[in-house]
């Protein structure tokens, strides 16, 4: 991709402080990660900022590795991911 960045699939783990915000309280965007979308319930979204963030949702990003290296404080890779935290 464009300037190193790449494309990763998450789970957003229950202890993180997002969890029942809104994306625009995330403070993703300083981090220069785009989430592309969000798998809830089964269903794709494509997020708005002020759509809430819920423990467990599949999330598709896009960032830089050093990005994504600080954001796995939030989110399980999904590689990684065994349905539990």
């Amino acid at each position: 991709m464009p300037d190193g960045k790449q494309l990763n699939i998450g789970v957003l783990k229950k202890g993180s402080p997002w969890v029942g915000k809104p994306f625009k309280q995330s403070n993703l965007n300083n981090y220069e990660i785009e989430v592309i979308a969000v798998l809830r319930e089964g269903h794709v979204i494509f997020p708005t900022t002020d759509n809430i963030l819920k423990a467990g949702e599949q999330i598709l990003i896009v960032s830089s590795p050093q990005s994504w290296e600080w954001i796995k404080e939030h989110i399980i890779p999904l590689s990684s991911y065994n349905g539990k935290e």
